[in-house]
């Protein structure tokens, strides 16, 4: 019975952790999914900016990080053209039922939480260009 109680108590507080919680610490850019966007844009528009758009998520792939701090600080570090790793901060924050999360960074951004667990964030946005950004845990 004890063991019971136990498990009970165990699984409650595992459904319980919030979603700020478990987006608390450091993500790395895994992939960016542009297909919403280009599925509404016109055929020009996609043959010009696809293939740009495919090099310069091949130069942010695995080198671009999101550290979300639990003082809503938001730490993005991203390749320049150089090479050179830069850092900007801004804030990130969650809205009431915490199935979205708003990046105060150069430009405010907000997005839905698709997937958010241990080991995987998915974000996804209507903002231009549509997207869904894919990020793994590094801590």
């Amino acid at each position: 019975m004890k063991y019971l109680l136990f498990c009970s108590v165990i699984l409650l507080c595992i459904g319980c952790s919030s979603n700020a919680s478990k987006i608390e610490g450091k993500w790395k850019l895994v992939e960016i999914d542009y297909s919403a966007y280009f599925k509404d844009a016109p055929a020009q528009v996609k043959e010009l900016l696809e293939d740009r758009m495919k090099e310069e998520f091949e130069r942010l792939k695995d080198k671009t990080f999101f550290t979300f701090s639990s003082n809503q600080v938001l730490t993005l570090e991203v390749p320049n053209y150089a090479g050179k790793q830069t850092t900007t901060e801004g804030k990130w924050r969650m809205n009431a039922s915490e199935d979205s999360v708003f990046f105060e960074l150069s430009e405010p951004e907000n997005f839905k939480i698709v997937v958010l667990d241990g080991e995987s964030l998915e974000l996804s946005t209507d903002d231009l260009p549509k997207r869904t950004v894919r990020m793994s845990r590094v801590n």
